[in-house]
């Protein structure tokens, strides 16, 4: 699984607050993931339903993407939800025989983020501005309220692509819906993501997102544990 990038959304809970870094592996690669970090989670809280927070671009099997943050819905049926969604930024693959996989979990969830259950998932042509992801990601009382995943009010979210060119004879799998809606994942222990968040630890402080970069990496591909990383911080 190669790395993708990470996305912050600082202080101010602007998008233009975001920074992305990422391996180039990720490009030629037809699996990836990008991390989507929230530091301040209740200053997005002010985002209108139906609007949303992008992450930075990043890019996947040669294709481009970002990720949509809807804090308070994307439409009137989800006002009390929080929705993600993965977004294709390239134009003209319309006759391009590609399939798309995906799943969006927070950090913490390993078992969703394993390549072979996500590759067995139901494929989704590729079609330029067209999204697929979850309308319901979490009920936002739920996420608020008994969540694990919210620590110092923030959270991290990870998304994997999954990207299979097909010859033209095969048959891919797709569907007519620009927008995919899918079951939302179950909420878990947090253990990696509060690795993650301000607040934890005293001793060292990293100021770019190359170094945050790759202390996500880490916590999102080894087995962490909270005494042995205790003294990062972000700043």
């Amino acid at each position: 699984m190669s790395f993708a990038g990470v996305s912050l959304i600082g202080d101010d809970g602007e998008a233009s607050r975001s920074t992305s870094t990422w391996d180039t592996a990720a490009d030629s690669s037809d699996i990836g993931y990008h991390l989507f970090v929230v530091r301040r989670y209740s200053r997005t809280k002010d985002t209108p339903n139906g609007k949303c927070i992008d992450s930075q671009q990043f890019r996947v099997g040669g294709y481009r993407w970002h990720i949509e943050y809807f804090p308070n819905g994307c439409d009137d049926d989800h006002t009390d939800c929080i929705c993600f969604y993965l977004s294709l930024d390239d134009d003209g693959h319309t006759g391009e025989h590609a399939t798309l996989q995906f799943e969006f979990s927070f950090i913490d969830q390993v078992d969703r983020q394993d390549a072979s259950r996500i590759r067995a998932m139901r494929g989704w042509k590729l079609e330029s501005d067209c999204c697929w992801g979850y309308s319901g990601f979490v009920n936002r009382s739920v996420f608020e309220l008994s969540s694990t995943h919210l620590k110092n009010d923030s959270f991290t979210v990870r998304c994997d692509v999954v990207v299979t060119t097909k010859n033209a004879s095969n048959t891919d799998r797709s569907s007519s819906s620009s927008v995919v809606v899918s079951p939302p994942p179950s909420i878990q222990q947090d253990l990696i993501s509060s690795l993650l968040l301000p607040g934890e630890g005293t001793d060292v402080a990293f100021e770019d997102s190359l170094h945050i970069s790759a202390v996500l990496v880490l916590c999102a591909e080894e087995e962490c544990w909270k005494m042995e990383l205790a003294n990062i911080i972000f700043v």
